[in-house]
């Protein structure tokens, strides 16, 4: 059953990659908002805000305390930036390393899974790993507990394949592979049952199929809400903050305007 079994590995990846590629693709455009806005606030920050410091200065007056606030924050930034981004590239490569440790690798992955809103969508991602890769090698008359041992060292998250890999052993020593993935604590209910259904019928590969495009199905459902709610989002937020600059910013010329009236 070569051929039989090297076109369901073939289908398989298709899938797998397609499915990372909608998560990429749907993480570019809040990613890139983000990132300009965050340039766009040291721009200010930096170049225009100390300009209105020397200027307020120059006029000798009492400031609001949101304008003290700004402008304290600005010249601090504008006198500290080379130290600031020393520090961020610092903390990013410590924290690479840190990362490519198998404990700080477990961990971080551990955390992605922690994430508001995302953070689920990872974890249905890497079950449907899992059950799409255990699919196609019980499918292609492997074993279980083999197909189990290359199927958990398939799922990208290490935080997830560690929750997994003792299942193997419980299946070994003759548990249910339903029985075995429920004491992992991190397989939804409606997996486990499709599970223990395919178990009692003889259809272990099929179920374990519908079960990862049910998850994938999921995670594009998912990931387009994520979506709808990220951009108006970013955009709320960063109108809020632009307005509360531009308030600091010009408060004090409202006030003394008001006073010579």
């Amino acid at each position: 059953e070569l051929e039989q079994v090297l076109r369901r590995f073939i289908r398989y990846l298709k899938l797998v990659i397609e499915a990372r590629k909608r998560v990429v693709s749907a993480l570019v455009y809040p990613s890139v908002l983000v990132g300009l806005s965050i340039a766009m606030l040291f721009v200010m920050a930096i170049f225009v805000m100390p300009r209105f410091t020397v200027f307020y200065d120059s006029m000798d007056m009492e400031l609001p305390l949101l304008t003290r606030i700004t402008l304290g924050v600005s010249v601090f930034l504008r006198d500290n930036i080379l130290y600031i981004l020393a520090g961020i590239i610092a903390t990013v490569v410590a924290v690479r390393r840190w990362a490519r440790t198998p404990t700080g690798a477990v961990r971080l992955d551990h955390w992605r899974l922690r994430i508001p809103l995302l953070g689920p969508v990872l974890h249905l991602f890497s079950l449907a790993e899992y059950c799409r890769s255990l699919s196609t090698l019980l499918a292609g008359g492997m074993p279980l507990v083999p197909s189990m041992e290359i199927s958990g060292r398939a799922v990208s998250n290490l935080y997830v394949r560690g929750k997994i890999s003792p299942t193997v052993q419980q299946v070994r020593e003759g548990k249910a592979l339903h029985e075995a993935l429920d004491g992992t604590g991190i397989v939804t209910d409606l997996a486990i049952d499709m599970v223990k259904v395919g178990e009692a019928t003889g259809s272990l590969d099929v179920m374990l199929t519908n079960i990862a495009d049910f998850f994938d199905e999921e995670v594009e459902l998912r990931m387009q809400r994520i979506l709808s709610l990220v951009e108006p989002l970013m955009l709320v937020i960063m109108g809020c903050l632009v307005a509360a600059l531009l308030i600091s910013v010009y408060m004090p010329m409202f006030n003394a305007m008001g006073g010579i009236a």
